[in-house]
């Protein structure tokens, strides 16, 4: 694909996806949404919005539609990291840029607005609710897609330049398809708050620390998904007290292609006599960093039920992820991502932690029902770790792993 070539993206086979982060289903599946979405032919004036805010028919801000643009950077072995740049665009979606929308010029009476969005500073309605359906001009479904989407990348992910809050957009869109009498959309029953503690286990623990922790974890009752990296041998004892009581073991890949992804999923297996049910990307040297897609194939290859969703995407719930192929024809994948983690830890030195602000962010996460997942390496800010369990399980959230969201998701959304 040469840099000034664009293949627009056919989303018809993500809308499963779409519908599940919506919050609903299609019955019978996909048939009715793969018609419902697509765009109103009347006349009108073609734009691409560079990101689409939307309101709903009170003014109220539903959040911001805009395909991601990500930088990249290399991870060095031994020598300083390159600088951040955009990835080559060798695949459909590092070219998919924008919202594409149709002004229209003129509709029927019985069209009443109840989508809008800005587009030079002008307040214009793109979708219209009449005789018991709902018709678009902006590709919505499309832009709720590619936020499930995330490019396959040659070197580890840096950093996203343009920002979009799709979660209350698909709240508003799956509240509005279970109103359409005989259209055939039902609501999935929505998940209760829940908290999980992610935990990277990139550098060993003493003993005493491992068991302060297992305390800690013990009695606040949360539930942790810990993962591995596989360059110590030692980490053997620590895994296996980690599973014995009752927390999942993961794999913390540092793998730069499939074959060397697959072969840490067996050596995994072998050495903690466990099967990985899913991944989260190392970012230390020596690793190849979030590579997104490319990734998320090689998890699906191995049998995996979840991979990593990188920050800077504000989505807080489990969801299944959209592939999107050199054809560029996207499909509903069989894997599943968490909601994106907070980072308690900002460095490794005492101070560098982000305490003050997850005490503000991760309630109201937890408030709205959402998935709120905080990260921490075991071997940083025990204290502020403490602090944080402490004031987060005051509320009463259930606290869970990751593979038992996963198989509880596919119980109640599953293909």
């Amino acid at each position: 694909m040469s840099s000034n070539s664009r293949i627009p993206i056919d989303w018809r086979e993500a809308t499963q996806s779409v519908l599940e982060f919506c919050g609903v289903r299609a019955r019978p599946r996909i048939s009715p949404a793969m018609n419902l979405f697509d765009r109103s032919s009347l006349p009108g004036r073609e734009i691409n919005l560079d990101s689409a805010p939307l309101f709903d028919e009170t003014g109220k801000s539903l959040g911001v539609l805009a395909p991601s643009i990500n930088r990249v950077r290399r991870i060095p072995e031994d020598r300083e990291p390159s600088e951040p740049e955009l990835p080559k665009p060798t695949h459909p979606l590092h070219l998919e840029h924008g919202v594409s929308a149709r002004l229209l010029a003129e509709v029927p009476e019985s069209w009443r607005p109840i989508l809008f969005t800005l587009f030079e500073g002008v307040r214009h309605p793109v979708a219209w609710r009449s005789n018991g359906t709902m018709i678009f001009s902006i590709a919505i479904r499309d832009a709720l897609a590619a936020e499930l989407a995330f490019p396959p990348l040659e070197h580890g992910y840096f950093d996203r330049l343009n920002q979009a809050s799709p979660e209350g957009i698909a709240n508003w869109l799956g509240g509005k398809l279970t109103e359409l009498p005989d259209a055939g959309f039902k609501r999935i029953e929505a998940p209760r708050p829940t908290l999980t503690l992610r935990l990277d286990y990139d550098r060993a623990i003493p003993s005493e620390e491992l068991n302060d922790l297992l305390d800690l974890l013990e009695q606040t009752g949360v539930r942790t998904s810990c993962g591995f990296l596989l360059r110590r041998e030692d980490d053997v004892t620590a895994a296996r007290r980690m599973h014995d009581a009752g927390h999942e073991i993961l794999l913390h890949t540092e793998a730069r292609g499939r074959d060397g992804f697959l072969a840490e999923c067996e050596l995994f297996e072998r050495r903690f006599q466990v099967r990985p049910q899913g991944y989260t990307a190392h970012g230390g040297r020596g690793s190849a960093g979030y590579l997104g897609q490319r990734q998320w194939s090689w998890a699906i290859e191995a049998g995996m039920t979840y991979g990593e969703m990188m920050v800077d995407r504000e989505i807080r719930k489990m969801h299944r992820v959209v592939l999107v192929g050199d054809d560029a024809v996207a499909h509903s994948a069989s894997l599943l991502a968490p909601g994106v983690h907070f980072s308690l830890d900002l460095g490794m030195k005492p101070k560098a932690h982000a305490l003050k602000h997850l005490l503000e962010v991760v309630p109201p996460v937890l408030a709205s029902g959402g998935h709120a997942v905080v990260m921490n390496h075991p071997d940083l800010h025990r204290r502020e770790l403490e602090s944080l369990l402490e004031h987060l399980m005051e509320s009463r959230p259930r606290t869970e792993t990751f593979t038992t969201l996963a198989t509880e998701y596919e119980r109640t959304h599953g293909l």
